[in-house]
């Protein structure tokens, strides 16, 4: 597997949730993902401010992604603190 398209898949996973909560850019130099081969989930740190969500300020994103025949899904799940 080519592994540029894991990265993009978590990237694009990462901006999704991103923007919505801070409704500004995040550029690729503003996150480090780490990606598990193996067990296939994914983490993001965060390498500037996040925006305050549920009284924290957000430091990063877990995720996961998987392959089946030639499509990526890449997803992050935020906890509601309702």
């Amino acid at each position: 597997m080519c592994w540029d398209r894991p990265l993009c898949g978590c990237n694009e996973s990462v901006y999704s949730a991103w923007f919505p909560l801070a409704g500004r850019w995040l550029g690729f130099a503003d996150a480090a993902v780490t990606i598990d081969a193996i067990e296939r989930p994914f983490s993001v740190q965060l390498l500037v401010p996040g925006p305050v969500v549920a009284t924290h300020p957000l430091q990063g994103f877990c995720g996961r992604w998987t392959v089946s025949g030639p499509i990526l899904l890449a997803a992050i799940t935020l906890r509601s603190d309702d």
